[in-house]
């Protein structure tokens, strides 16, 4: 099963990792915490790492939700 029918796992996989520094984007499989997104109703949720991201439900784009709070 895919997290949505409207971008491929693989597109998630990769806005997941740019939200990381280069040492940390390619030490970790990030498919397997797909199982964590959680449905908020207007978007995906997800908990990783001590941090929080929005994945926007049509598009995949990945806001990391911490660095929001700072600006």
């Amino acid at each position: 099963m895919t997290v949505s029918e409207f971008f491929t796992d693989t597109d998630l996989e990769t806005q997941l990792r740019l939200q990381f520094d280069y040492d940390e984007m390619w030490d970790f499989d990030f498919r397997t915490i797909f199982s964590q997104i959680m449905d908020r109703g207007d978007d995906l949720y997800l908990e990783f790492r001590n941090r929080r991201f929005s994945i926007d439900k049509i598009t995949g784009c990945v806001t990391d939700l911490d660095e929001e709070d700072i600006e």
